[in-house]
């Protein structure tokens, strides 16, 4: 009698894993690798509901433990309960606002940290710029203020999800979620230049996700108003941002930088969204490096054009494209194992596009809620915590 071949085992806790897993990790050893701290590029600023240590690393300097700030903030009107995470410049904590019993973060900065004589004009910028755009699609900014003679602060709502490089860096990334994600970001981003703000920071890890699929985005620290006289530059001259999803205007001293500026970070977070990976170099259209719909490739080419002005002139304009993408056929990235329960999925998306293109769009926001979830549910299982 031979003996039968043993079943496949997660390669770093041995359990068994379940019929049809793709991965060489069971999902518990999975969420807990996606919830490791982010490269320093794509640290994360946000108010981000997920695991974190209990107390800051020491990266900025003299960052207050949480009672130590509740007893900083002014009023009593803020009990801070818990570290979140912390970037370059600052730190961002979970806590309560106390007379509403209304869960927030708190994004704190130290004035030391300062290195132009703006900066405490900067950070109020960033409250400013946030409190001006009401929308469903941005985070909201609830107050403001001096936390003791060493801080700043800014309350926010908080958003229970994660960014949206977790689930890129999961591999779970989809066109159908692509395709019901990006019209919200869009949505966001034209409100803020429609107000006159540009982000200057559009990457994965300032967009949220929240647990029903909707588009939070955050973290408007680089933001400010524009006009025809702004040039957008810090007193050292330099175009701030994130490098890989920096406009080449961004790099030049004597560059103006408008909301188009926005633009081509969009269309580098589309490429990375729907292929996994960032344009580098002498990149390769969106449909050669995964199977998705050639219309990505003239959406992104448009969106990355070196001189503003061939690029789209506004966000709406990418939606509208965007849109336009035909949905039957979506596929799951090549680097993905298509399981039979997506393929179903597929199907009968393709199925109904035949019928109604309204009942497709409403099946996709479900599948991409449906997808969203799937995500969380694998994480809060892999942490230990009960989803809510």
């Amino acid at each position: 009698m031979s003996a039968s071949s043993p079943d496949p085992a997660c390669s770093h806790c041995g359990t068994v894993l379940p019929p049809g897993v793709p991965e060489s990790q069971c999902p518990r050893c999975l969420m807990a690798e996606v919830m490791l701290p982010a490269p320093d590029d794509e640290a994360p600023t946000l108010p981000v509901a997920r695991p974190a240590p209990s107390q800051p690393v020491n990266q900025v300097p003299d960052l207050p433990l949480p009672e130590e700030l509740t007893a900083l903030l002014p009023g009593g009107n803020y009990h801070v309960e818990s570290f979140l995470g912390q970037g370059g410049m600052g730190a961002v904590y979970k806590g309560m606002q106390v007379r509403l019993k209304r869960p927030v973060a708190i994004k704190i900065m130290h004035r030391a940290l300062g290195k132009d004589f703006d900066f405490a004009a900067r950070f109020e910028r960033e409250a400013q710029a946030m409190a001006k755009l009401n929308h469903p699609n941005i985070v909201s900014v609830i107050d403001y203020g001096e936390a003791g003679p060493d801080y700043l602060f800014i309350v926010m709502e908080l958003v229970d999800g994660a960014d949206m490089m977790d689930v890129i860096r999961t591999g779970r990334m989809t066109q159908e979620m692509a395709l019901t994600l990006l019209p919200q970001i869009c949505d966001a981003l034209q409100f803020a230049h429609d107000h006159g703000i540009v982000h200057r920071d559009i990457k994965p890890s300032n967009i949220m996700l929240t647990r029903d699929g909707r588009v939070k985005m955050a973290d408007f620290g680089l933001a400010k108003h524009f006009d025809a006289e702004s040039s957008f530059r810090t007193q050292t001259g330099t175009g701030m941002g994130t490098p890989d999803y920096a406009a080449p205007e961004q790099f030049d001293p004597d560059g103006h930088i408008d909301h188009r500026a926005d633009i081509y970070a969009l269309g580098v977070m589309i490429y990375q969204m729907i292929t996994g990976q960032l344009p580098r170099g002498v990149w390769k259209p969106p449909s050669q490096r995964a199977e998705v719909a050639p219309q990505w490739d003239d959406i992104v080419e448009h969106a990355m054009q070196n001189d503003p002005k061939d690029r789209y002139q506004h966000a709406s304009e990418i939606k509208t494209d965007v849109t336009s993408i035909p949905l039957a056929g979506s596929r799951v990235r090549k680097d993905v194992a298509e399981t039979p329960q997506s393929a179903a999925k597929l199907h009968a998306l393709a199925s109904a596009a035949t019928k109604s293109r309204a009942l497709l769009l409403f099946g996709l926001v479900v599948g991409a809620v449906l997808a969203v979830g799937a995500f969380f549910a694998l994480r809060d299982s892999g942490d230990g915590r009960a989803a809510g």
